[in-house]
């Protein structure tokens, strides 16, 4: 599954209709349970520098998985 954190795949600086990090994770456990590969795609900037909206959503999203994983919640 190709998911992207707002409405574009790549960057546009006036895309700011990110989704929830609940959305996110909710994607990712569609995968696991289908067996499936999950791809976030994000879109750098010209300068190949990332959005801080980007990281930040991306470093959320990775600390509510690893606390899924550290509860030993199965997807």
């Amino acid at each position: 599954m190709c998911q992207i954190l707002n409405g574009h795949w790549g960057y546009y600086k006036a895309d700011n209709n990110y989704k929830s990090v609940e959305k996110l994770l909710d994607d990712y456990q569609t995968c696991i349970k289908n067996n499936a590969n999950f791809l976030l795609n994000i879109g750098p900037m010209g300068n190949g520098k990332i959005r801080y909206k980007d990281k930040n959503l991306i470093k959320k999203l990775g600390k509510l998985m690893k606390k899924c994983e550290k509860m030993g919640k199965n997807y």
